[in-house]
């Protein structure tokens, strides 16, 4: 997956949002109003998620940054497309593989 960690979108399908979650990439909706035009994204600008994996609950309020090429930062509302307790645990798990692995880890610990 190239290290993708994020996907930040107006919307996503429910598939798509669960399919995220299933590999461990959390899925990000803009804020009411913004969007791709809105935001003017050009070439060099990074973008930064701070979604620390012990905070995150359905529907999280999420702070996201755009780092423009020429070092101006411009916050921008985003939240959590996650909406459940078990989503929130895919995550922190890094995906349904991880954590069907570590639970398997623990049964064979006990």
């Amino acid at each position: 997956m190239l290290g993708i960690r994020a996907v930040l979108a107006v919307s996503f399908e429910r598939i798509h949002r669960s399919n995220l979650i299933g590999m461990g990439i959390l899925p990000l909706r803009f804020a009411s109003g913004a969007n791709l035009a809105t935001l003017d994204l050009r070439a060099g600008d990074k973008i930064e998620i701070d979604a620390p994996a012990e905070t995150l609950a359905p529907h999280y309020k999420i702070a996201v940054r755009i780092v423009r090429a020429n070092g101006e930062v411009e916050a921008i509302a985003a939240s959590a497309a996650v909406e459940t307790q078990l989503e929130c645990r895919l995550l922190r798990s890094g995906g349904i593989i991880p954590l069907i692995l570590q639970q398997h880890l623990a049964m064979q610990e006990a």
